[in-house]
């Protein structure tokens, strides 16, 4: 048996705002937020789909036929990192791993995926035989898409001493589809800030309540805008608001 560890760098449109998702025939796409191992489901067609959240260029990570199932030497299929410096070495590894794990946030970041295949061949087949393995990696740019006139989102906000609470309402949704809240720009928030999940009613429609914390003690962060997205998961579609920082900053 031998297992290649693929070390894919993507950076999609640039190193930030990367996303590695699942996909399984007949199941919800999901992603990974922290670093994280995983084995691929040969009944649903395991996939990967690593995309930018901002531009929606992509690739698809797909495993090859011939590359079998992880055992006791090597027991993962794919693995998502941050990206650090210091992972690019050569192998520092033992049985059955990957290391570099911090549980550092992956989502919406500069990430890498590590891809490994199972390659078997039997001696007997001799010095000339060929064998493959995967992944195969297909780049996808999406349709350009014109938004719904009716999809859109409004904020309210509630303040109070500790933060305050923000209020994302919207309409135009894939009717009971899943809507993925996220912030930019929040006051000493590098990155973009996932605010959970919502679901959309029959109607299209979505309310989500949450309760935020101070991130700031300067004032004059107050005047910043933060950017709020809902990603219509079923469409791709993002519908964006923006409003003042305010209730992160006491």
């Amino acid at each position: 048996m031998h297992h290649p560890y693929w070390r894919l760098d993507f950076d999609i449109d640039g190193p930030d705002y990367n996303r590695v998702w699942r996909f399984d025939t007949g199941q919800p796409w999901r992603f990974y937020r922290r670093e994280a191992n995983d084995v691929k489901n040969l009944r649903t067609s395991t996939a990967w789909f690593v995309r930018n959240e901002r531009t929606f260029n992509g690739a698809w990570v797909l495993p090859g036929r011939e590359d079998g199932s992880p055992d006791r030497f090597s027991g993962i299929d794919m693995a998502v990192r941050l990206f650090r410096e210091d992972q690019d070495v050569g192998w520092p590894f033992g049985t059955n791993g990957i290391g570099f794990s911090k549980g550092s946030q992956v989502d919406d970041n500069d990430i890498v995926f590590w891809y490994v295949a199972h390659l078997h061949h039997h001696a007997a087949e001799g010095g000339n035989a060929w064998h493959g393995c995967g992944p195969t990696i297909v780049a996808k740019v999406p349709t350009p898409k014109p938004l719904p006139r009716n999809l859109g989102i409004s904020v309210s906000k509630r303040k109070d001493q500790m933060g305050g609470e923000i209020t994302v309402t919207g309409s135009g949704f894939t009717p009971g589809g899943q809507v993925m809240i996220s912030y930019v720009n929040i006051p000493n928030r590098p990155n973009p800030v996932s605010g959970g999940t919502a679901h959309a009613d029959g109607n299209g429609n979505f309310s989500h309540w949450e309760r935020v914390r101070c991130t700031s003690s300067n004032r004059d962060d107050a005047f910043l805008d933060v950017e709020v997205d809902a990603l219509d998961v079923s469409s791709g579609l993002i519908a964006q608001a923006f409003t003042s920082a305010t209730i992160w900053v006491c």
